[in-house]
């Protein structure tokens, strides 16, 4: 077992070796980043997406919840009323 863990950082020095990028070839140099910053790109916005829809959900359970209290309602139907009232006006003109 002592020669399996000292052939270990070897193994993995090794193993480094092999999946670093070939200095004479650019060309792999060039794919592995563009393959790398894609796999950057669609990991953000699929974590984005994730979060904001968590966010929006709890947002909207706060709301539906807010818009039951009698004082807080009220104004939030106020707002509603205005703001259905305007889009009536701006259509008629």
């Amino acid at each position: 077992m002592g020669d399996e863990e000292e052939l270990l950082p070897e193994k993995v020095v090794e193993s480094l070796r092999k999946l670093r990028i070939d200095e004479y070839r650019p060309w792999r140099y060039i794919l592995f980043v563009f393959l790398a910053g894609i796999a950057r790109g669609i990991g953000f916005a699929l974590g984005m997406t994730i979060i904001l829809a968590v966010i929006v959900f709890i947002v909207t359970k706060i709301l539906t919840t807010l818009v039951n209290f009698p004082l807080i309602g009220s104004y939030f139907v106020e707002i509603s009323d205005l703001i259905q009232s305007y889009i009536k006006t701006m259509r008629v003109r």
